[in-house]
């Protein structure tokens, strides 16, 4: 089992993001943020109000909470297919896209599982491992 913070949970969210957008500056970034902090406030109560975090049995169920939770608020479900959309909004099939190579720029988008996967991923390897305390 490990402990995740909600700020760990965030940052790798925040750092993935700009990493994996084709502009580097995702929009609605600041406010999937807030969003996810919401959420963590409401669910997680390991913690304390200034630093929510609970515990994880492995790093797949924690892509599973971060997937039910994001996709379980309209706003952050319209961010998400925002970003996971080409600015082009091209319809020709979907081929790897670099920011450094071709196709376009404008035709690359964020891989919604890959995003996800990467953030539970290094979110779980920055969580403390021990043992969950008897309750």
């Amino acid at each position: 089992m490990r402990l995740v913070t909600a700020s760990t949970l965030i940052g790798q969210l925040a750092r993935f993001a700009v990493e994996q957008h084709p502009y580097h500056r995702p929009e609605g970034l600041f406010e999937l943020v807030e969003l996810l902090w919401r959420m963590t406030e409401q669910a997680w109560h390991d913690g304390d109000a200034e630093l929510p975090m609970t515990w994880f049995d492995d790093a797949m169920e924690l892509e599973r909470w971060l997937h039910d939770a994001l996709w379980s608020v309209q706003r952050a479900n319209q961010i998400l297919t925002a970003w996971n959309t080409p600015s082009s909004k091209h319809k020709a099939p979907v081929v790897f896209v670099s920011r450094y190579d071709t196709p376009r720029q404008e035709d690359d988008f964020i891989d919604l599982d890959a995003l996800l996967r990467n953030v539970s991923r290094e979110t779980w390897n920055d969580g403390m491992e021990k043992e969950q305390p008897a309750a």
